[in-house]
């Protein structure tokens, strides 16, 4: 992938600021979110899984897949506060 994908903006966001970055600290953090921001969090590794390029590097590939498995756990999570009103 190139040097703007998704992952490596929101690393460079984080990291600019001085925070731990990680998709522990991103789940962490989407539980604090309300119902709007989350979906709209959801909305955005839509986006970006949606413009992915399969690249033949096995990096990328890699990358893709953490971004998929993190994009299942929020939307996980996303379901289960909704059930419980929040």
């Amino acid at each position: 992938m190139s040097d703007d994908d998704f992952m490596g903006k929101v690393e460079r966001h984080w990291k600019n600021r001085g925070l731990d970055y990680s998709p522990d600290k991103l789940r962490e953090n989407f539980r604090l979110y309300g119902p709007q921001k989350r979906a709209a969090s959801l909305d955005t590794l839509d986006e970006a899984l949606a413009n992915f390029t399969p690249e033949t590097s096995e990096g990328a590939l890699r990358e893709a897949l953490e971004m998929t498995e993190l994009r299942q756990a929020l939307d996980d999570e996303h379901h289960s506060l909704l059930r419980v009103g929040r």
